[in-house]
């Protein structure tokens, strides 16, 4: 069985048994998937960084608390089922299909509703204040 090895500047290709050559194809796809695994965990933090809210590379995390309270604070201004439904969708990320079927309800009742939670919300919070 023959293998080869890819390097910067050159190409071998060298004979193995078919035990070794099984051992060699097993060690290399197990490298593969490692090196995939990892593409797949590793995210930027700036990718997270995209309202400067979130994480603040000035180190003021003081702003990003008091923002953070503050939209607790509107938040609390809202009826229980349109908080419910801009938390359990935008904080915890489940999708309208499990509220949906939770409720008993259709996925276009609990879109419409989400909608008119995040007007509501809208209209009473405003970031400038």
């Amino acid at each position: 069985m023959k293998f080869k090895y890819q390097f910067n500047n050159e190409t071998v290709e060298i004979d193995v048994t078919d035990n070794w050559g099984a051992i060699l194809f097993d060690f290399d796809r197990q490298e593969k998937n490692n090196n995939q695994t990892e593409k797949r965990r590793h995210c930027s933090l700036n990718a997270l960084d995209q309202d400067d809210n979130l994480l603040p590379s000035s180190g003021d995390f003081s702003k990003a608390f008091a923002e953070k309270e503050k939209i607790i604070f509107f938040l609390e201004q809202l009826l229980p089922r349109q908080r419910y439904l801009l938390e359990q969708v935008h904080m915890h990320g489940r999708p309208l299909s499990e509220i949906a079927a939770e409720e008993g309800v259709s996925v276009a009742a609990i879109s419409q509703a989400l909608k008119r939670a995040e007007k509501a919300f809208k209209k009473i919070y405003n970031p400038t204040v």
